[in-house]
């Protein structure tokens, strides 16, 4: 049975993405050491891109857009793109369930999977 959400505080609706990254960091317990320091570039890279932005104003759009910046303007590979999508993924999928959002935007994106399909035809 699905619940209806309930709507996010004033409090949440102000918190930036740099904001719950910190408590993200504080408080998460999905990801081993070894993640979190294989992660920690990225996350950094995150920080940089969205942090000051209210989380709940970053937009699949946004997520879109700045994926396909790193993949085309900066040179980031394909796969590279994808493990960013799935710790955001993990990010936004973590501030939903603690109710700082009220929508996921990575709910509607996918990896790439150009890249496999290469492989799997090349």
């Amino acid at each position: 049975m699905l619940y209806p959400r309930v709507s996010i505080t004033d409090e949440n609706s102000r918190r930036t993405f740099g904001q719950f990254l910190a408590e993200f960091r504080t408080d998460f317990g999905g990801w081993s050491p070894n993640t979190w320091r294989g992660l920690s570039g990225m996350l950094r890279k995150l920080y940089e891109e969205f942090g000051d932005q209210p989380l709940e104003s970053i937009t699949t759009r946004d997520i879109e857009r700045y994926l396909t910046r790193r993949r085309n303007l900066d040179g980031v590979t394909t796969s590279t793109t994808n493990r960013y999508l799935v710790t955001l993924k993990t990010l936004f999928k973590t501030a939903y369930n603690w109710d700082y959002i009220t929508d996921d935007p990575t709910s509607r994106l996918n990896p790439n999977v150009a890249e496999i399909s290469e492989l799997m035809c090349g």
